[in-house]
């Protein structure tokens, strides 16, 4: 089992909010609530 730490954990969530599509509100922006 792969151990996955905090910061590989922070690092993954981060990367997948800022390449969600929130460009021309309103739209897509209440996946990144």
């Amino acid at each position: 089992m792969a151990t996955i730490t905090l910061r590989e954990e922070a690092t993954d969530l981060l990367q997948r909010l800022i390449r969600l599509d929130t460009v021309n509100p309103p739209g897509n922006e209440t996946v990144a609530a």
